[in-house]
């Protein structure tokens, strides 16, 4: 993807952001005019606005309001769509994990921090 490409796919989903779920349709017929390519990229990334998509965030909180993370053993725990392999840091604000993708979408390595309850404000 070019830089001019994503400013342009970056602007259209900002203000399809604006709008209701009902009329982003409409709105995208009408900006994308039959770019199905453009129009595609952007539906994939409105997708993340569904209260489906928030899973990891919902999940990551709902351990976090559990227990003190920084006293749980997280490893081999599933959050989101990653599994935790292993525990790389801790420190004041949190704790660091190696975990990977774990719903075959695609393989995938990260660090997932998880912050401690009161750091987040």
């Amino acid at each position: 993807m070019t830089p001019e490409n994503w400013q342009k796919i970056k602007a259209i989903l900002e203000n399809a952001l604006e709008l209701s779920p009902e009329l982003r349709s409409e709105f995208l017929d009408k900006t994308c005019s039959g770019d199905e390519n453009l129009r595609r990229e952007i539906e994939e990334l409105l997708k993340f606005e569904d209260s489906e998509s928030d899973l990891l965030e919902k999940e990551a909180a709902l351990a976090v309001l559990e227990d003190d993370i920084s006293t749980q053993n997280l490893v081999e725990k599933q959050i989101g769509n990653y599994k935790i392999l292993s525990e790389l840091g801790k420190g004041g604000m949190g704790v660091v994990y190696y975990a990977t993708r774990a719903d075959g979408e695609f393989e995938q390595k990260v660090a997932l921090k998880l912050i401690k309850r009161g750091m987040d404000s």
